[in-house]
């Protein structure tokens, strides 16, 4: 893991463009903001702009952190109950994860979580206690890939900590850390796997589309820097009776805990995570629902918004509809 720290000088710079995005736009919503995002992006801080780059071209670890840039729990409000409580009171934060996150590639969102927001909240939920999902908490959030199962998944996924006092750590592994035997990696390449949507995409989508269980690969790519594409073990599984696959996938889950890295994040740090070069999750912890428990604001790039243009409404629009996708 790699961190940045803003100078005082730096965040000065970053203060006025998020400053000007907000006065141009109330709230982190509707194409124009997005774009405007981007634009004021090319005006982030050198050393910032050149730290963002290497790591989208180069991707030689599992996440980097941006930190120094102030949030107030006077300013942000209560930690919301469920993500339907949506609070209003972050312009400010979201115009600075919009504009980190812009020089990486497109945002984009799923019209099927909650209801199409840019921006989405990872917040505990009363009654999600156990899911592997954003809104669990009581147990680990195993380690996967953001949205494994989706052809459309992102590249990067950014996670701006708005409050975590409990210090309740996000945990990374790197693709280039694990080891794994010539066998396993061939079966790992072929598609004897299969991928099925998380609870929430379930409960929250009138319609799957062709984002059903589906058998795929879970490396593919270059054989020295491959990609991965996993998922929590609940919505994965080999074949049935591919006791060969089941082997290798036990073994790649085992050598990405083995090497997995905790990443505390402090109130206003930005966490960017490689989904195809990485895997990510949660330690557990015990909500206690008092308005101040751990809130993150999540944020999805990809680097060919071209690919998803027959499920957007637009070329320009960012809210993928996978109903569409037949």
């Amino acid at each position: 893991m790699s961190r940045f720290d803003l100078t005082t000088a730096e965040l000065n710079q970053v203060e006025e463009l998020v400053g000007r995005l907000c006065g141009e736009f109330s709230e982190a919503s509707g194409v124009e903001f997005v774009r405007r995002a981007a634009e004021l992006s090319v005006h982030l801080p050198e050393r910032l702009v050149g730290f963002l780059e290497r790591y989208r071209r180069e991707s030689l670890t599992a996440a980097v952190v941006v930190s120094g840039f102030p949030v107030s729990d006077d300013a942000i409000g209560t930690t919301p109950g469920h993500w339907r409580e949506r609070s209003l009171a972050t312009p400010r934060e979201d115009a600075y994860l919009t504009l980190l996150t812009s020089r990486l590639g497109d945002l984009f969102c799923w019209k099927s979580l909650q209801d199409g927001r840019l921006l989405n909240d990872v917040v505990p939920i009363a009654g999600d206690e156990s899911s592997q999902t954003g809104h669990g908490s009581k147990v680990e959030f195993d380690v996967h890939c953001e949205d494994g199962f989706n052809d459309f998944r992102c590249d990067f996924v950014g996670l701006m900590c708005f409050r975590n006092r409990e210090h309740i750590a996000t945990t990374v592994s790197l693709m280039d850390d694990i080891r794994l035997s010539e066998e396993d990696e061939k079966v790992l390449r072929e598609a004897r796997f299969v991928l099925s949507p998380d609870s929430e995409t379930v409960r929250n989508a009138a319609s799957l589309g062709q984002t059903g269980p589906k058998l795929v690969p879970l490396l593919n790519g270059d054989a020295e820097e491959p990609y991965v594409r996993i998922d929590c073990r609940e919505y994965m599984k080999a074949v049935d009776g591919d006791a060969e696959a089941d082997r290798a996938l036990t073994n790649l889950l085992e050598e990405f805990r083995r090497v997995q890295q905790s990443i505390d994040l402090n109130q206003g740090d930005v966490c960017l995570i490689d989904n195809y070069r990485s895997v990510h999750g949660r330690q557990p912890f015990r909500p206690k629902y008092d308005g101040y428990d751990r809130w993150y604001r999540k944020a999805l790039v990809t680097r060919d918004l071209r690919k998803s243009r027959t499920l957007r409404e637009s070329a320009s629009g960012y809210v993928i509809d996978m109903t569409k996708y037949v």
